[in-house]
């Protein structure tokens, strides 16, 4: 299950043209003769760094893109180290290369690198050469016999470190853990070296806060009972955006807002296989029915008088462009109404719950957003969402409240 969601990540982000980042960080490239060449590097995600360099002498220089065969490797000044290394094809053992990221050289070196099918950790070491711990070609998506493979592999090339048996077994498959067991059996095999970790370089968290004004078109379905049409309600909050907080990506970030809404007046009639619903509507009784008669109405305007607080929590992508920045994501948005017209009144809703609406919703929610940086790191931004919310607590479906939403935001960050 672990390389499933890891699998679907992956394609999701390599589905897009990632290379609009266009953020270049200082570093250097090693030629196929051994020389450093300084420059600037594009920051890619891993899944396309294991696959090129794009490289620049200078900022105003035109771009190169590097291939694993054409240099021996690059690195971002202080950050991330990739080198090109030969692995087997898994149809036909032909050898292609791949640029890798060196965690660490020591004894038992340690690689890593990621593409559609997932992440891959490999252990080098004398004269076992270049292996997988990963072992993509079982492909068993099963996590006990994933950590059995590796494991035992860990077993046999450090099997000169009795000792360190018991921290092998406790090893998990990541970064972390996997530097760690390498530097300490190094530490124990090698008194005359020391290893050396190439650190990653983790990008501070950043937290900018905002404002955030909308204007919504939203209905709400009573169930089989009524549907609403499509209103206008209003919302104003604040806005929290929290980057580097995910994988140290820099264009991940997660966002939570707090926003309070005001709902009005809707036109209800009943839902289209319903032939009558009871309403009592401030202290007036009605029946509404598709198939009106004298002492019927086909719909009800009512003012529902919702006083809402909103708290979405998403996950977004930022792509950027020269000027902006195109920010979609998703994400589940919890809806507390604080107050609502209680002499609204829907029969079936009052004996099943003893009220008509329920005072929470969750559901689901996209958005894409389109963001434009200002001077001192303030920016403004526009959003258009939609989400789909519902009581979590309905016990009968034919008598759950849901709301449909499409909403227009503007914001400004701090």
């Amino acid at each position: 299950m672990r390389h499933l969601l890891i699998v679907l990540t992956l394609i999701c982000l390599a589905n897009f043209n990632l290379s609009a980042n266009n953020t270049f960080k200082s570093g250097y490239i090693i030629n196929l003769k051994g020389d450093t060449i300084k420059g600037y590097i594009l920051e890619q995600i891993s899944i396309n760094a294991s696959k090129k360099c794009i490289f620049r002498s200078n900022p105003e220089e035109a771009k190169i893109v590097y291939t694993p065969d054409d240099i021996l490797g690059y690195r971002y000044n202080d950050g991330k180290y990739y080198i090109s290394k030969q692995i087997g094809s898994n149809s036909d053992q032909v050898k292609v290369s791949i640029f890798m990221e060196f965690l660490i050289k020591g004894i038992a070196s340690i690689y890593y690198f990621v593409d559609e099918k997932g992440e891959h950790f490999y252990i080098e070491k004398t004269p076992f050469g270049l292996v997988e711990l990963s072992d993509s070609d079982m492909n068993t998506y099963d996590d006990k016999k994933d950590e059995l493979i590796y494991k035992g592999k860990l077993n046999v090339i450090m099997a000169d470190c009795p000792e360190i048996k018991n921290e092998i077994n406790n090893t998990q498959l990541n970064y972390t853990s996997l530097v760690k067991l390498s530097k300490d059996y190094h530490n124990r095999v090698c008194t005359t070296e020391s290893c050396i970790i190439y650190e990653r370089e983790a990008s501070p968290v950043k937290v900018k806060f905002g404002i955030v004004l909308g204007i919504s078109g939203n209905k709400y379905k009573f169930g089989s009972e009524l549907v609403s049409d499509y209103s206008p309600d209003y919302q104003a909050g604040v806005s929290m955006r929290i980057k580097n907080v995910l994988f140290s990506n820099e264009n991940l970030s997660i966002s939570v807002d707090v926003l309070f809404e005001k709902d009005s007046k809707y036109s209800m009639k009943p839902v289209s296989d319903k032939r009558y619903v009871h309403v009592s509507y401030n202290g007036d009784e009605y029946i509404l029915t598709s198939f009106p008669l004298y002492y019927t109405l086909p719909a009800l305007t009512v003012d529902l008088e919702l006083i809402n607080l909103k708290i979405p929590l998403m996950i977004n992508y930022n792509f950027d462009f020269r000027n902006f920045s195109l920010v979609p994501g998703i994400g589940i948005t919890n809806k507390f109404i604080l107050s609502n017209n209680k002499e609204f009144k829907i029969e079936n809703f009052e004996n099943q719950y003893g009220r008509t609406i329920q005072p929470y919703l969750i559901g689901v929610s996209g958005k894409v957003g389109l963001e434009k940086k200002l001077v001192n790191s303030q920016s403004v931004c526009i959003n258009f969402l939609y989400e789909y919310l519902t009581d979590p607590f309905a016990v009968n479906s034919l008598l759950r409240l849901n709301e449909s939403k499409f909403t227009f935001q503007a914001g400004f960050r701090f």
